[in-house]
């Protein structure tokens, strides 16, 4: 069998997309790979419009069967191939959307199963959002990512405290090193120098002046103003509000094309610019970094601008629950492919918090697999406090290496996180937008989360690990079963090949 297998994101372009929508398929995708290679010849491919169906075509004509495996929410799946199609998803709504918008069929899930030869959600939670929208979908399978046998030998001695190294390449914070100040002071940039004087101004050589009329000015706003939104502001902004602003610039743009095609008087010649006489500085790689961390060690792994994780929640509830235990660190990892993303936000936090013995890392930066998994192993919880999830792997491999977790219960995260296995965070549900919905119409929900009941798990957890080891090893064992349970090669294996089984037929048993 023929498995081709797709990301919108790659190996290649892993390192620019991160934290950008849909980059987290491409982990999605590398947690399946071993499941899938058991089952066939798996290829990645990067084009499934211009690579699919030729392959599919040569694997027919040799008798083998062939699918795509689509990585990708279901509303981004390429539809209209002859290989038969399966997107793969996860999904952290309690439904699914059932109508179209922006003439885009493919935005009502209904329209792309009825064209897919199945699809795949990571959770029952997922299934059961969809069925519960549009009924019983007989290709709709739950099986969630491979993940325990991954991670299940790191910590088999695990501890409440613990004491580690951990090195790695990107930029850091400190709170038992760096001075507040000082560092924002280094990372942030430096407010630009006020304007000159008016009269220090240079006017610009008069026949320019006259070419520049208002029809050019016009011209010259509307393309900077649009550079300026691409480039700053978009990624800033909540992804519905964003979605509808990408939306209406390029409405915008198709409706003004004869405008701004329209032949611009040349202007006269300037005189050359002068090249520069020193090379523009090279951006160099970040260098190797090592820091050392101790004690109880709550980690949280996290895209700083994504809206469901509520990190700052994490952050004061962990300053003010363990504001004086000096064992008590609280490792934020961030990620994002911008190096600059989440410490504005950080050091705005800090300062308005009051003065703490308990200790802040965070950490900017790509973990090679080796680093992440000694942060795995050395991490006494992993803390999660998300308005909802559809799998996260983050979450499942650290609990799969038998590390107790301070998270919700709720979405994916019900089917692996319980009180046996951590602290449950509670939430209660509140009604939501699709996040990808530029009308912003209410059809589903998410949780909001309680911050008391946050801060009083940090101060139990704390004490558990502090003082009360076997309880502890107790908690770290049945994360580890949660997940071997739900995660377990043999059990997606198994999950897989029934599955492709029942939707292609040419599948041997």
């Amino acid at each position: 069998m023929m498995l081709l297998v797709y990301s919108e994101t790659t190996a290649a372009s892993l390192e620019s997309r991160l934290g950008l929508p849909e980059h987290s398929y491409y982990f999605l995708l590398k947690a399946f790979l071993p499941a899938l290679q058991k089952l066939g010849e798996v290829r990645v491919i990067e084009q499934p419009l211009t690579q699919a169906d030729a392959i599919y075509d040569d694997c027919q004509a040799r008798g083998i069967a062939c699918c795509l495996l689509s990585f990708s929410a279901p509303q981004n799946t390429t539809l209209g191939l002859r290989c038969p199609t399966i997107p793969v998803f996860a999904w952290e709504f309690d439904r699914v959307p059932h109508e179209v918008w922006d003439d885009d069929p493919r935005q009502d899930w209904a329209y792309v199963f009825a064209r897919v030869a199945g699809a795949i959600s990571c959770s029952r939670f997922g299934v059961e959002a969809v069925e519960r929208t549009l009924g019983p979908q007989p290709h709709l399978a739950a099986i969630t990512a491979p993940i325990y046998d991954r991670y299940a030998h790191l910590g088999q001695a695990r501890q409440g405290i613990n004491r580690f190294t951990l090195s790695f390449r990107g930029s850091s914070y400190d709170s038992a090193a760096d001075d507040l100040q000082a560092f924002a002071d280094r990372l942030l940039p430096a407010p630009p120098p006020p304007a000159p004087p008016a009269a220090e101004l240079e006017a610009p050589p008069v026949a320019v002046a006259q070419a520049r009329g208002v029809a050019w000015r016009l011209r010259r706003t509307a393309a900077y103003a649009a550079a300026w939104y691409r480039e700053v502001v978009r990624e800033l902004l909540p992804s519905p509000l964003a979605n509808a602003l990408t939306q209406l610039l390029a409405r915008w743009r198709q409706a003004r094309v004869a405008v701004l095609a329209a032949p611009v008087d040349p202007l006269p010649a300037l005189p050359p610019v002068p090249p520069p006489t020193t090379p523009a500085p090279v951006r160099a790689a970040p260098s190797l970094r090592s820091i050392e961390l101790q004690g109880v060690i709550y980690t949280a792994v996290f895209n700083p601008y994504d809206g469901r994780k509520n990190w700052t929640d994490i952050l004061s509830a962990f300053c003010l629950a363990l504001q004086d235990e000096e064992q008590a660190t609280l490792l934020l990892k961030f990620t994002h492919h911008d190096p600059q993303v989440g410490w504005p936000e950080l050091i705005s936090y800090l300062r308005r918090l009051p003065a703490r013995r308990c200790r802040v890392v965070a950490l900017h930066g790509y973990l090679d697999q080796d680093s992440f998994e000694q942060l795995i192993s050395a991490s006494s919880y992993i803390v999660n406090d998300s308005v909802g999830e559809g799998l996260c792997l983050p979450l499942a491999e650290f609990m799969a290496a038998g590390c107790p977790a301070l998270a919700p219960a709720h979405t994916a995260m019900s089917e692996y996180m319980s009180a046996a296995t951590g602290f449950v965070l509670h939430g209660s549900p509140e009604p939501f937008v699709f996040p990808h919905d530029p009308r912003f119409m209410i059809r589903t929900q998410r949780y909001r989360m309680d911050w008391a009941q946050l801060a009083q798990a940090f101060r139990d957890s704390f004490q558990l690990a502090t003082q009360d080891p076997q309880a502890y090893a107790q908690m770290s064992q049945a994360a580890r079963s949660s997940l071997c349970a739900y995660s377990s090669d043999a059990v997606v294996d198994a999950a897989l090949r029934a599955f492709l089984q029942r939707v292609l037929p040419q599948v041997a048993p």
